[in-house]
């Protein structure tokens, strides 16, 4: 959720808690919870008899999505599940995002220095506002809470390192990337300028992650 800039906030998934990339385990799940594949291969709700067919619109201003989007479309037939992609402008991302039309999008996030931000936006009283999807754990919304309180920075770290290793495990969103800035200024007409956070933070305020939702 939080990029590696600061790395006070970024999370490191330790190697044993990593979710790992697995379609046989995936498709025996589906099939042990009866979601059948149809005659095309795409595989059917057991209660509604609806095909597994997802919308996902993709912002053609974030860098790299289309590409991940495509990846993702060969990933979930490999599970029958379809996915059919909407590569849209991001007045249109706008558009699907405030009707609820999509079952899951591919866009970026932009933070800031402080994780309190990005954090929050996984509330549970962020629901039809910055939450997409309407995730709702009452440890997390506690977790948040008590890290505002906290002064001592390696003691909030913890706790937000606690909020995070719990997002990552119910996957409420996934971060498919931490795309990098290059940015470059005339040394010898401006000077002066203070990174932030930090000796290696961004010359200019920009915290981006591209995240599927």
């Amino acid at each position: 959720l939080i990029r590696q800039v600061p790395a006070q906030w970024h999370y490191d998934v330790p190697e044993d808690e990593l979710i790992p990339f697995d379609p046989d385990a995936a498709n025996a799940l589906l099939d042990e919870s009866g979601y059948e594949r149809g005659d095309d291969g795409v595989r059917v709700d057991p209660s509604t008899g609806d095909r597994l067919s997802l919308r996902m619109p993709i912002s053609q201003e974030t860098a790299g999505a289309l590409a991940s989007g495509q990846l993702i479309v060969g990933y979930l037939d490999q599970i029958g599940v379809e996915v059919e992609i909407f590569p849209v402008n991001e007045g249109k991302m706008y558009s699907y995002w405030n009707q609820g039309d999509w079952d899951m999008y591919i866009w970026y996030w932009t933070g800031e220095p402080d994780p309190n931000y990005q954090l929050t936006t996984l509330m549970t009283d962020q629901c039809k506002e910055l939450s997409d999807g309407c995730w709702s754990n009452p440890e997390y919304d506690a977790l948040v809470k008590e890290q505002e309180t906290i002064v001592d920075p390696d003691a909030r770290q913890e706790v937000v390192h606690q909020a995070l290793a719990l997002s990552y495990a119910e996957v409420p969103s996934i971060a498919l990337a931490y795309p990098n800035n290059i940015e470059a200024y005339r040394n010898d007409l401006v000077t002066d300028f203070t990174p932030v956070p930090g000796a290696d933070g961004y010359l200019i305020p920009n915290y981006n992650n591209v995240g599927m939702v």
